[in-house]
């Protein structure tokens, strides 16, 4: 087989065998996703399957841009390989750096040095355990944070101002308000009346 045949089918497949394209319809329902896509001159394919890294997976909005390969340079046979949206892509990340984003804004940023950093507007964590080991702090910035169940800390505590807890609590340091009493600043009733003094 002569170059120039070879080098004709190979352009042949460049150009036929892969190609971009736009979203337009995604069924999620299946074990594999499906996709409708528009192609170039206002061809449209339906029932596309979309191919995802595993343990990833995303459901694109109409709109998203696509990669399409042609198997064996094929037009009846195509599958997505690669799916995106330049419309909500978060942008600004320094090389090396990794992120899991949302079209609402939220993210879940791996940032350079040893820091991640999450951000949305509700954060449920559902777990029979949960460990977190870190070096130097661990920060929760809210308005309120809500823990059910019986809470058991080891260490010292310390803060700006008071702290309500319902039910059973294991404490170190700081101010502690259990039921509406607190831990530190309360009196009982004296064996000869009167009241006694807070506790020492």
């Amino acid at each position: 087989m002569s170059r120039d045949i070879i080098m004709e089918s190979l352009r042949g497949f460049m150009r036929d065998g892969i190609s971009r394209a736009v979203l337009n319809v995604v069924d999620d329902e299946g074990n594999m996703q499906r996709v409708q896509i528009s192609l170039l001159e206002d061809e449209v394919i339906d029932d596309v399957e979309r191919f995802q890294d595993y343990g990833f997976t995303s459901v694109p909005e109409e709109g998203a841009e696509a990669t399409v390969v042609f198997v064996g340079a094929d037009r009846s046979h195509p599958i997505v390989v690669v799916a995106d949206d330049r419309r909500v892509r978060k942008k600004g990340m320094k090389p090396g750096e990794v992120a899991v984003y949302h079209k609402n804004g939220d993210f879940i940023h791996l940032k350079n040095g040893n820091e991640i950093e999450v951000k949305t507007k509700t954060f449920n964590v559902n777990c029979t355990t949960a460990t977190i080991a870190a070096e130097s702090e661990v920060m929760l910035d809210s308005p309120l944070v809500t823990l059910t169940g019986r809470q058991q800390t080891t260490g010292e505590k310390s803060g700006g101002g008071a702290s309500t807890f319902v039910g059973g609590l294991e404490n170190t340091g700081g101010e502690v308000i259990s039921n509406g009493i607190s831990l530190e600043h309360h009196t009982h009733p004296g064996d000869s009346g009167g009241t006694t003094g807070e506790p020492g």
